[in-house]
């Protein structure tokens, strides 16, 4: 059985959350690990954001 996915909306809240810094880099790093499609998304999603207010 496969959890579902979280959204980017989820994870930035996650992410937001001083209280939750450990366990998220705990996730990031095994979802990192398997190779998740989402957290490839997401960290291409924002590499493009951060490229477009660079220029």
């Amino acid at each position: 059985m496969t959890a579902p996915q979280p959204t980017p909306e989820d994870i930035a809240a996650w992410l937001r959350d001083p209280a939750n810094r450990e366990a998220v880099a705990f996730v990031l790093h095994r979802e990192a690990r398997i190779g998740a499609p989402w957290l490839r998304d997401l960290i291409q999603r924002e590499n493009r954001i951060h490229r477009r207010r660079l220029t």
